[in-house]
């Protein structure tokens, strides 16, 4: 989340996209 910081908003936006193409 952006409470984390910017960087981890990137690898959230890329987990969330993993799990949109597994499920």
């Amino acid at each position: 989340g952006m409470h984390l910081g910017p960087r981890i908003l990137r690898v959230e936006t890329a987990v969330t996209a993993l799990l949109s193409r597994l499920f």
